[in-house]
């Protein structure tokens, strides 16, 4: 449960660096609008069988005061990171070439060979996923507004990443940005932007 101190306007809540998929856990995610109210579902609960990013979102934003969420299940589960603020809500489409994010497995091995060179077993030391994304023909000033102030946040913090969370909904990724992020101009005064991020498995 989650008590902000002043009311704010919400449309997301996500949830990420969790093991609820592993341990069989059901996540739904209910808010109050006033300090000790009654609760209200916020969006659609979710099942996941894997242990990645979750989205939960709406169409409209909600003053909310309080946050709760509630987890069904047997046995031990942890959340190790949840966000809840107003997407960020990008002025142009993905089109084509997008790979999506939990398909795109990031695997560090340990290998182990014999002094004879035949292979003797394999051992996963980190999982992760990465993608990138690009976006053309955003107007100057929608992009130093809107996404300039995003910008600056992913040179030091993490971020979830959703690409078509209409038709892929579980294509969510809890990501960080190792480089800085810089647009160029195309056509006329319209920017072309594109970054790559890496997804904690």
């Amino acid at each position: 449960r989650f008590v902000l101190p002043a009311n704010a306007n919400l449309d997301t809540v996500c949830i990420g660096a969790h093991n609820l998929g592993s341990s069989g856990h059901a996540a739904s995610v209910s808010y109050a609008t006033t300090l000790n109210g009654a609760f209200t579902l916020f969006a659609t609960g979710q099942s996941p069988t894997e242990d990645t990013a979750m989205m939960f979102h709406i169409g409209t934003s909600i003053s909310i005061r309080e946050i709760k969420i509630t987890l069904a299940g047997t046995g031990d589960a942890f959340i190790g990171s949840v966000y809840a603020g107003i997407a960020l809500q990008m002025q142009r489409p993905f089109f084509a070439g997008h790979t999506p994010l939990p398909l795109s497995a990031v695997t560090s091995r340990y290998s182990s060979m014999s002094e004879g060179g035949n292979f003797v077993g394999e051992e996963i030391r980190r999982l992760g996923y990465k993608t990138s994304a690009d976006w053309s023909n955003l107007e100057n000033d929608w992009y130093r507004f809107y996404f300039q102030p995003f910008v600056k946040s992913a040179r030091t913090l993490p971020y979830y990443f959703a690409w078509n969370l209409l038709q892929y909904p579980l294509d969510v990724g809890y990501c960080k940005t190792s480089e800085d992020i810089s647009p160029s101009y195309g056509v006329k005064t319209r920017l072309n932007v594109s970054f790559s991020m890496v997804g904690f498995g």
